[in-house]
This record gives structure tokens, C-alpha cells and sequence, in this order.
């Protein structure tokens, strides 16, 4: 089954769309949520000129911070998910928020839990590839 996104893009809204398909992880269906954690196409050009942009690094510094961190609560953290959208580093990495999205539904399908990062890669100076797993406490 794919999910679309809504034409919305905005977080709050993805959020109420992962927290309506937590029903379907109760039954034992894995959700799985793909987009690049870093993803601008106006920068890729100079990525062969510097080592790996401080707005990238930021960002994966503010992912991890969100999403990963164990001394959140599920609540601190549905709401922290809310400023990226407000972020100067975030705006950078993602200049619409299509490929941010999947993360926030499936933590918020999973009930907002510290997530565990499994892997992560800077394919170039602008585009990181961070793979965290949710294991559901809803």
C-alpha cells in the first residue's frame, strides 16, 4: 500500500496521517517512510568544492536531537518535529518538505518514540542519507 503525501506538505498535518495509520502497525504491518534526509538540488553543484555543508551538518545534529533523542517525550518531541519548518539550516536542506515527511509519519506512526539511527551517509557535501528505525510503543 503507498501513501501519497497531502499538497499541504505541512508537519502537523503528516503527523495526523501517520497517527491514523498506527492502526495498521498494531496488526503487525511494517510502515516504512523513504526520502533523502538532505535534499537540495541548489546546492549539489558545489558540492565537489567544500567538505559537508555546516547547514547539513545542522541538520542531521537537529534530526538526531528530535527524533533520537531518549530524554524527550513523546509529546516534547511531536512538537519539536513543528520547527523545522521555521529552521535557516532546515530551509536549506529542504526547500519543500516532500522528502522529510516520511520521516515524521513513521514516528508518528510508531507513537512518537525515540528513534534509532542505523545508518548514515553523506553521499556528497549536500546530500546525507540517515536511516532511523521506530520500534512502536503505541
Amino acid at each position: 500500500l503507498q501513501v501519497s503525501l497531502k499538497n499541504s506538505l505541512t508537519v502537523v498535518e503528516h503527523q495526523e496521517m501517520g497517527e491514523a495509520l498506527s492502526e495498521l502497525s498494531k496488526e503487525g504491518i511494517l510502515i516504512i517512510g523513504s526520502g533523502f534526509m538532505t535534499h537540495s538540488f541548489e546546492k549539489m553543484g558545489q558540492s565537489h568544492k567544500c567538505n559537508i555543508f555546516q547547514w547539513a551538518s545542522d541538520l542531521q545534529k537537529w534530526v538526531r536531537d528530535v527524533f533520537c533523542n531518549p530524554r524527550l517525550t513523546p509529546r516534547e518531541r511531536k512538537e519539536r518535529m513543528v520547527e523545522c519548518e521555521s529552521l535557516p539550516f532546515f530551509k536549506k536542506a529542504h526547500p519543500r518538505l516532500e522528502h522529510f515527511l516520511p520521516l515524521v509519519i513513521a514516528s508518528a506512526v510508531a507513537g512518537y518514540p525515540p528513534g534509532q539511527p542505523i545508518f548514515s551517509f553523506f553521499v556528497s557535501p549536500s546530500l546525507l542519507m540517515e536511516h532511523i528505525i521506530f520500534k512502536s510503543i503505541v
